[in-house]
């Protein structure tokens, strides 16, 4: 399954892709994106992935919408509302 992660800070990033590296499973992959983590896991593993992000104890987004995707949503949102211009 692949999924992204926002809102992680870089050191953190690092740190949820060399967990995802360390699992013993070939078809585990993470990798800096642009605005996040991109995440593709296998069922197996997807729950201990999130326990470790869990472990990490700082806000994070799971997602299936690529970052740039979500930021988009969310300027288009703001002019929508006219929050922003």
């Amino acid at each position: 399954m692949q999924n992204y992660i926002r809102l992680l800070s870089y050191e953190n990033a690092m740190k949820v892709i060399e967990f995802v590296e360390s699992l013993d499973n070939y078809e585990d992959y993470a990798n800096i994106t642009s605005g996040g983590v991109s995440l593709k896991s296998t069922e197996e593993n997807h729950p201990k992935i999130l326990d470790f992000l869990k472990s990490l104890k700082v806000r994070f987004e799971l997602t299936e919408k690529h970052p740039e995707a979500v930021n988009k949503e969310i300027v288009s949102n703001l002019r929508n509302c006219g929050i922003i211009k």
